[in-house]
């Protein structure tokens, strides 16, 4: 191989493998190419991972270089995924806040302009107290459709709609 590793590190399942490779392509190759073809294969082989942690014998090996190298990816990990659940219960958490402060003051609206309704059909004004209540009914209608309507925005675009339920003809 073109590379070993130091004498204290153990070899790689890349490296076993990549040697391996070499070996099998052996007899199809040209006499003095076997260096080009290990510089191909070393180019070629890659490794993936995905997550938060490395893989195990990345972990060891990182133990190993550095002296609690392993354990500091740890605290650094579990301090990451600490700082993200407060973050993400902060964000609930005013979410909440804002509901409930829109609802708290829309029942005050509403409240208000009933007893500004009731205040006008008591001193003798019942067209302006219809007129208060129509208003306040159809803001209210109006407001809680384009909510439904927002709400229904923040659905995951991929989602199928429902299928418009089917009518049974009369015969």
């Amino acid at each position: 191989m073109a590379s070993k590793p130091p004498a204290n590190l153990p070899v790689s399942e890349e490296q076993t493998a990549e040697e391996d490779l070499v070996r099998q392509l052996e007899p199809f190759l040209k006499p003095n190419a076997r260096p080009q073809v290990e510089r191909l294969i070393m180019t070629s082989i890659q490794k993936f991972h995905s997550g938060p942690l490395p893989p195990p014998e990345d972990l060891e090996h990182y133990g190993r270089v550095t002296p609690g190298g392993a354990e500091r990816i740890f605290q650094m990990a579990e301090a990451e995924q600490a700082h993200r659940h407060k973050m993400e219960a902060r964000v609930v958490s005013r979410e909440y806040g804002i509901r409930f402060s829109g609802q708290a003051g829309a029942l005050a609206t509403v409240a208000i302009m009933a007893a500004l309704a009731a205040f006008c059909a008591y001193v003798g004004q019942p067209l302006v107290a219809g007129v208060v209540v129509a208003i306040t009914g159809a803001a209210t209608v109006f407001l809680k459709y384009s909510a439904q309507r927002v709400a229904g925005a923040d659905e995951e675009p991929n989602s199928k709609p429902k299928a418009p339920a089917k009518r049974k003809r009369g015969k």
